[in-house]
């Protein structure tokens, strides 16, 4: 199924959920740990991507894969659980190091470091994934027609987030 119609079919499902009177409700559950899942953007469906290397850039871009798998390392005192996201088949974290914005996002050896950890704010049509050590959220910022760059930024909740929300499938 391509991505286009699997956006789709969450858009409607999410609707239904909507109608039902489930909207303050519907946030998927994160994948179990050993599940791997493609995470997107809302605002262009790219989905995030990285070579296998240390230090890699996090980009988002129109090819998805590898996978990521959420891995759930503490719940906050208010219940929030907090995750660090691993690309699959290796020991490598998504990672953003410092507070400022515009930072960006690239791959780290996984380890118990605040950088690595994330927390998801959940909307009717996805999250944010908010860093633990900045208090900031991964942001997909359009770097070229074909692949968009990672980085964090202040979150925003005001109506022009759409490019700080995310999706997995």
């Amino acid at each position: 199924m391509s991505l286009r119609r699997r956006f789709a079919a969450r858009f409607i499902a999410v609707f239904a959920a909507i109608i039902a009177g489930g909207a303050s409700a519907v946030l998927p559950a994160a994948p179990a740990a050993a599940a791997g899942v493609y995470i997107a953007n809302y605002i262009d469906s790219r989905c995030i991507h990285a070579l296998a290397t240390s230090g890699a850039v996090v980009d988002a871009g129109g090819t998805c894969g590898p996978f990521w798998v959420f891995e759930l390392r503490a719940q906050d005192p208010g219940g929030v659980n907090i995750y660090r996201i691993r690309m699959d088949g290796t020991n490598l974290c998504v990672v953003v190091r410092g507070p400022s914005n515009d930072a960006r996002a690239v791959l780290s050896g996984c380890g118990h470091w605040i950088d690595q950890h994330w927390a998801r704010r959940g909307f009717s049509l996805g999250y944010q994934l908010i860093n633990q050590n900045s208090g900031k959220c991964l942001t997909s910022r359009n770097g070229s027609a074909s692949v968009d760059t990672v980085i964090q930024y202040t979150c925003r909740t005001d109506g022009s987030w759409e490019d700080q929300l995310w999706y997995h499938f």
